[in-house]
């Protein structure tokens, strides 16, 4: 219809519904931008707790180098009696070793828990922190007694803690570090790399009881089996077995698994 002065009604009608949409538009684009600039804050404050966090984890772990020299890598090692264990006992009484790679950034004391929780998320000092420690499956003899001792720690986006085993992936990087150490109060234990694959958290690649030497033998064939590459590595069931796992960050059951054996000191 078009009243008296020649205006189109409906046509107006027309204009104000264009009007509206176009402010809904321009509201919902302004929410749009809060949602996003909202949640681009809160990753990054999350991101800089996670990384303060991480930083006070590391700075602790390097605050604990003064009770150790530079450690060597040959087998005839006697660095052990010159590690200030008793100092270190002072602070955490649960300490059993330090673990020592030459040149991968592995450098931590390893302590043992009542349970495989606790020192998921507290460091040495016993510190509540998402870094958590290295430490000793529970269930193992803290004198690394057992035919096999599983060692765990945290695959951290920082590249501290266990996260360099994530490299043993490729044999070039194997091939390059074959070795680590592990200290203890009472002698020092050179272990050889024969073994590295990505299995399930519940895999039986984390059995640490065996009824017979058969049984024994059979998982040890089974370790080097799974593994990604052949080290070339020879274990027998006269071996001890020392084994590292951190997780993927790619699943939450995924773990990759690093197996070593016991060199004859």
């Amino acid at each position: 219809m078009v009243d008296d002065n020649g205006r189109d009604s409906e046509g107006n009608s027309n204009k104000t519904d264009l009007k509206k949409k176009a402010s809904i538009r321009s509201a919902l684009k302004i929410i749009m931008v809060l949602i996003c600039a909202s949640t681009f804050l809160y990753s990054a404050y999350s991101l800089y707790i996670i990384g303060s966090e991480y930083k006070k984890g590391t700075d602790e772990y390097k605050d604990l180098q003064k009770y150790i020299e530079k450690l060597p890598t040959d087998s005839k090692s006697t660095k052990a009696s010159k590690i200030d264990f008793d100092s270190l006992k002072a602070i955490n009484s649960d300490i059993v070793a330090w673990i020592y790679f030459e040149s991968t950034g592995i450098d931590y004391p390893i302590v043992k828990g009542i349970d495989n929780n606790f020192y998921l998320k507290h460091t040495f000092k016993k510190e509540e922190n998402k870094a958590g420690s290295i430490f000793m499956d529970y269930e193992n003899n803290s004198q690394f007694k057992d035919l096999h001792t599983m060692i765990y720690g945290h695959n951290l986006k920082n590249s501290s803690m266990f996260s360099v085993l994530m490299k043993y992936k490729d044999k070039a990087f194997y091939v390059s570090n074959p070795y680590f150490w592990i200290y203890t109060p009472n002698g020092d234990l050179k272990c050889e790399i024969f073994s590295c694959y990505i299995t399930r958290s519940t895999s039986e690649s984390y059995n640490k009881g065996f009824s017979s030497r058969d049984e024994y033998d059979k998982f040890l064939k089974t370790l080097k089996k799974n593994s990604i590459y052949d080290t070339g590595v020879e274990v027998t069931v006269d071996d001890k077995v020392l084994s590292l796992s951190t997780c993927t960050n790619s699943d939450k059951d995924d773990r990759i698994i690093v197996h070593a054996k016991v060199l004859k000191q």
